[in-house]
């Protein structure tokens, strides 16, 4: 199995596409890193306003009632990113995995809160991983999150080649390849990000 898994990056790699496609997406994050840098309207995912917008807009809603509730959860889970977001800074790294690695479980805490839809078992996990990420939130320990995501990778790509080898359609193979190849991309941004020390800070 390693020696199969082997000659498969083997292949991946002989390929100058994906030599191109890692260039070019090496090139994008510097460039987007600059632009964002000199650039006097850094993005942030914090405006002024939006504390004071979702609060406002949750008065009006209640959780007692069924036709309510799901837009009660979707503008509290904003609500709570958004306190979140605005104590670490709209543009720094905490911001970023805040508003993408952590949106889903600050949905699941607060659903678990209104409905009985959720589960004990759904809600410890999301309680777990909200409050490891606090925690390396006040360590500044980006790196945490950088290699979960390699992992994460590491594990899809071996799914996508236990699944190619699995698979004899001509069509499911094509879709197989260029999600491995999309997957190697990914893989090797996380990796340069860990090796070259590039945050997810927008200011970076």
């Amino acid at each position: 199995m390693i020696r199969l898994i082997g000659n498969e990056f083997k292949k991946v790699f002989k390929k100058k596409t994906i030599y191109i496609l890692l260039f070019i997406t090496l090139a994008y994050i510097i460039l987007s890193n600059f632009i964002i840098k000199f650039n006097s309207n850094d993005f942030t995912y914090y405006y002024t306003g939006d504390l004071s917008y979702y609060e406002s807009e949750l008065k009006t809603l209640s959780p007692d009632n069924p036709s309510e509730r799901p837009l009660y959860i979707e503008i509290k889970s904003q609500l709570e990113m958004t306190k979140l977001t605005n104590e670490y800074g709209g543009n720094s790294w905490q911001a970023y995995i805040i508003n993408t690695d952590l949106s889903g479980d600050i949905n699941t805490i607060v659903s678990y809160e209104c409905t009985n839809e959720i589960t004990d078992s759904a809600y410890k996990e999301a309680k777990q991983n909200y409050d490891t990420a606090i925690q390396k939130f006040k360590d500044n320990d980006w790196k945490y999150f950088a290699s979960k995501a390699l992992d994460n990778v590491n594990k899809s790509l071996d799914e996508q080649y236990k699944l190619k080898e699995s698979t004899k359609d001509a069509e499911t193979l094509k879709s197989i390849n260029n999600t491995i190849a999309n997957l190697e991309i990914e893989k090797q941004v996380n990796t340069w990000r860990l090796e070259k020390n590039i945050s997810y800070e927008y200011s970076f």
